[in-house]
């Protein structure tokens, strides 16, 4: 049995936030209300896409779709090169912390260097790896390989976000952050 992720989930999340900055004391300019609500939304559809579907271990259920790890850096990225899927799997693993390089100096002013960004994303990256390995593990479920270059992709993809807010920023949109 599988755990499937409901867009209505998002409704509680984006309403309590709602909610909670409607508060005289906990009011924000619209600009960064509106920051927050994006990066809320984007955090939400990072867990439906890394962490859902959910295998719930029925014993006579059990199946291995894929085998397990991967902790050879380039392997999984060399398999794809040439293949039709290749920009699906290695674009989509860019693109998936992209918005997080650009969206946490938006956020979190003082997480505003290249290092800081990269060392958030790999500390992110590595938390999704070890949550979908202890899915696998907890489930009996082989559902997801747990891989070394998905981290070097999504730390590569968070420093890409992060430069194009650099770019951005240093074209003068300075207002960004308000």
């Amino acid at each position: 049995m599988l755990i499937h992720f409901k867009w209505f989930y998002l409704i509680p999340i984006l309403l309590t936030h709602f909610i909670i900055r409607s508060f005289p004391s906990k009011r924000v300019p619209i600009k960064r209300f509106m920051i927050e609500m994006v990066f809320l939304f984007y955090l939400t559809l990072l867990v439906c896409v890394t962490l859902f579907p959910i295998p719930v271990f029925m014993p006579n259920e059990a199946i291995s779709f894929v085998h397990g790890f991967n902790f050879i850096p380039f392997s999984t990225i060399e398999t794809y090169m040439g293949r039709d899927s290749f920009w699906k799997q290695i674009g989509g693993n860019i693109a998936l912390l992209a918005p997080f390089g650009f969206l946490i100096p938006l956020i979190w002013i003082k997480i505003n260097r290249f290092i800081k960004i990269a060392g958030l994303a790999l500390c992110l990256s590595v938390l999704i790896e070890l949550l979908q390995m202890l899915s696998n593990e907890l489930s009996g479920w082989r559902l997801r390989v747990i891989d070394i270059d998905d981290v070097i992709l999504n730390v590569t993809g968070a420093c890409i976000g992060y430069g194009l807010l650099q770019l951005i920023l240093w074209g003068g949109a300075k207002g960004i952050r308000e």
